[in-house]
């Protein structure tokens, strides 16, 4: 599958989180809030966005450390994408201001689907969700 436009210019931006943890919990700290606060955008990429953020905050924590570095770029790379307000389409448009953010986000969830499955797993595993729920 091609790469949405704009997802390149994230991608390259991503390189730079991936040595600063601290830069990075930060990253899924503001995506994690705007997200809350536009939920209704979401819909059916809600649960995979959320595990995407849990995911890479347990990267950079150094808590899970079984993804490959190119999951973690996208992962970043879709999380500064979705928080540029000035991106492909501006978030400030009513009902359309979302859809290229949700373009790349799901582009990215297909991408690394089997590593965020390995990652829910290991969640389980450790006891910080119950099996069934995501």
């Amino acid at each position: 599958m091609k790469a949405p436009r704009g997802f390149k210019k994230a991608l390259g931006r991503a390189a730079r989180y991936i040595p600063h943890p601290e830069r990075t919990l930060r990253l899924v700290d503001d995506a994690t809030r705007k997200a809350d606060r536009n939920r209704a955008q979401f819909q059916s990429l809600w649960v995979d966005f959320r595990r995407m953020g849990r995911m890479m905050r347990c990267w950079a924590n150094g808590s899970y450390r079984r993804v490959p570095i190119r999951s973690i770029l996208y992962v970043a790379a879709a999380l500064i994408y979705f928080l540029d307000p000035l991106d492909l389409i501006p978030d400030v448009l009513p009902l359309i201001g979302y859809v290229d953010d949700m373009a790349i986000i799901g582009f990215v969830i297909n991408g690394v689907r089997k590593d965020l499955g390995r990652f829910s797993e290991w969640e389980v595993s450790q006891g910080f969700i119950q099996p069934g729920i995501r």
